[in-house]
């Protein structure tokens, strides 16, 4: 008697730990697939980006090598200003004091520092500044990356559930990318882009319980189809886009608040969404590309 209670005490800790060791596997599958969606998600976005030279940074750092002459130049100058700082305290201190004055009274845009015989400049990014032409050079290197990790993550994809038919439309659908990135067609390239993305709030429904990290992709999704048929300077469809964008916002807003979770974010994406579609009134495309980059920069 006392041996078939043992036994049966074994086998409900083997039952329990395996059951265990299978949820949190579960679980780390889910979050690695996240992770995985969201490089997709970044890797997208930013090669879209280049189509139309709009950056997310703040700043940008540029690096320029000093020629002999300009070296010797600069170092001719630091030497002369070390040397005039020693001829007087009252020198110095009306100098300073003027300094200190004009620094107040201005605000800098970049800085500069030097190593290496490198001139170092961190400058403010602007959409108006940075010309029309598109980066192809960063999307060809971001979607060979992208490619080469792909296959990892269509075992996972498989491994949560996702269905073979969706698999196979997406790798379709990247194939056929690569080859628009490769000839330089930009219509075809956004609109594979867009397409591609698209499935990213689908393959979240299969395994998430995160109701408003769905609804936001599917949110992004809509803008970013609005953004890509801009290439085909389609803006009635580009406006519907944007309509279908605003449809989920009041269920987002509804699940933030329930969870108490990202509600000014949300908030605030409304008010972005409200902006981008008024934008749109003038049918001009600097103004819509400056609106589209405040709001999906929006985390």
């Amino acid at each position: 008697m006392r041996s078939k209670i043992f036994i049966s005490l074994v086998l409900l800790l083997c039952i329990f730990f395996l059951t265990g060791c299978s949820k949190n596997d579960e679980q780390n599958l889910n979050q690695k697939v996240t992770s995985e969606l969201d490089y997709l998600s970044s890797q997208i976005v930013e090669m879209l980006n280049s189509l139309n030279h709009i950056s997310f940074e703040k700043f940008k750092v540029k690096s320029e090598e000093l020629s002999e002459t300009e070296n010797s130049s600069s170092s001719e100058g630091r030497g002369g200003e070390s040397s005039s700082t020693g001829t007087g305290e009252s020198q110095q201190g009306k100098s300073s004091n003027s300094g200190g004055d004009e620094e107040k009274q201005e605000t800098s845009k970049s800085e500069n520092s030097m190593v290496n015989n490198k001139v170092i400049t961190m400058e403010e990014t602007s959409y108006l500044l940075m010309g029309e032409k598109e980066d192809w050079n960063e999307v060809k290197i971001k979607i060979e990356a992208l490619i080469e990790v792909w296959s990892q993550i269509v075992i996972d994809l498989r491994q949560i559930g996702v269905e073979e038919k969706d698999i196979s439309e997406i790798e379709d659908q990247m194939n056929k990318l690569v080859v628009s990135i490769k000839d330089e067609k930009k219509i075809e390239t956004a609109l594979g882009l867009s397409n591609i993305y698209s499935y990213i709030p689908k393959f979240l429904e299969t395994y998430s319980d995160d109701k408003l990290e769905i609804y936001l992709k599917k949110i992004k999704s809509k803008v970013i189809d609005s953004y890509a048929v801009l290439e085909q300077d389609d803006w009635a469809k580009a406006k519907q886009n944007v309509q279908d964008a605003k449809g989920f916002i009041q269920e987002t807003k509804n699940i933030a608040k329930e969870k108490n979770e990202r509600v000014y974010n949300v908030e605030k994406l409304d008010v972005l969404l409200q902006e981008l579609e008024n934008s749109m009134r003038e049918e001009d495309k600097n103004i819509y590309y400056i609106r589209y980059k405040n709001l999906m920069s929006e985390r």
